[in-house]
């Protein structure tokens, strides 16, 4: 036993001990807390996202929060920490990114048939196809290229 200011405790191995059975019991506690605050931020995500990407289109807008609110509120019923929780916020985070990095929103042009402009905004993943796919195979002398037609 050891002294500290007027109370005896026992040895230190035992406050150690309880030391670690309250840090284990805290972080238990903790862990719905934190995949809440997780579930929280992938729908807020999610919300941000879409109204990135359908911005001026109010229609699709609303339908898409009404999808992400009605998704949200078929897994509330789902207990923190289970697996399919943790599916769910990554199907969620997935989802966002696609809708903020991969959807264009296109508005037909006037007097254009068959025209549309693009809105790009600042989220918008620009890269080549060669990045995405590959390379482009090399032709090869046996190619119809530069071949004239004429129509039958």
């Amino acid at each position: 036993m050891f002294r500290t200011r007027n109370k005896a405790y026992p040895n230190r191995d035992w406050i150690k001990s309880v030391r670690k059975k309250f840090l284990s019991l805290l972080q238990r506690l903790m862990m719905p807390i934190a995949e809440q605050t997780m579930a929280l931020s992938a729908y807020r995500t999610l919300l941000r996202s879409t109204r990135i990407a359908f911005q001026g289109d109010p229609r699709t807008l609303i339908a898409s929060r009404q999808k992400a609110r009605a998704s949200f509120e078929e897994a509330r019923s789902l207990s923190l920490g289970s697996p399919e929780a943790a599916e769910k916020i990554a199907e969620a985070q997935e989802v966002a990114k696609i809708l903020r990095e991969n959807v264009l929103q296109g508005m037909a042009v006037e007097g254009k048939e068959n025209t549309y402009k693009l809105r790009i905004h600042e989220h918008t993943e620009l890269g080549d196809n060669d990045s995405r796919f590959g390379s482009p195979p090399e032709k090869t002398k046996n190619q119809l290229s530069g071949v004239k037609t004429s129509r039958i």
